[in-house]
């Protein structure tokens, strides 16, 4: 009886909230980047995305004091926000798909190899949303960027990059 409960109220879930047209979603990232996730649609073709992550980058990080030290890879925990626009590629009956592409920020912390530094970054966005009839959302992105580093051996630059992987639920 339980299950009988159960599958009934995820029909009438599935059949009343649809993530075609939401507002907000609210998920988990994973990938380069893992942590909870936001996206808020302010209109039909502009979007926010934020997410507060723990970050693996294999990018190059050179030292910006003249000493040449070059470092392969870091992590650490940011914010990272991007605006961005969105368009419709295909609308049908099943899944719906949109492109989106955009740009923003990412404010943080990076550990390099035992050496703590503060993180600011720029970073563009481009990626793919799958939705359907469910309250469920699903987009994969590449995230291309440039960070300076703020450590006690002086400030480091960093080409970032990640691929990110999220399925949010949205409201």
């Amino acid at each position: 009886m339980k299950k009988v409960f159960t599958l009934c109220f995820v029909a009438l879930i599935a059949t009343t909230v649809s993530a075609r047209s939401y507002k907000i979603a609210v998920g988990l990232a994973t990938g380069l980047e893992y942590g909870p996730t936001l996206k808020v649609n302010f209109t039909e073709h502009l979007t926010l995305l934020n997410d507060l992550v723990w970050f693996l980058n294999p990018g190059t990080v050179g030292s910006g004091n003249g000493t040449g030290t070059m470092q392969f890879g870091y992590m650490g925990l940011q914010d990272n926000v991007n605006l961005a626009f969105e368009q419709k590629l295909t609308s049908g009956r099943g899944l719906d798909l949109s492109f989106y592409g955009g740009g923003g920020t990412s404010l943080g912390y990076a550990d390099l190899g035992g050496n703590p530094a503060g993180k600011f970054g720029i970073n563009g966005i481009a990626g793919l949303e799958m939705t359907a009839n469910i309250p469920i959302a699903v987009t994969f992105d590449f995230r291309p960027g440039y960070a300076l580093l703020f450590a006690d051996g002086g400030q480091m630059h960093a080409l970032d990059w990640s691929l990110v992987l999220a399925v949010r639920y949205a409201f």
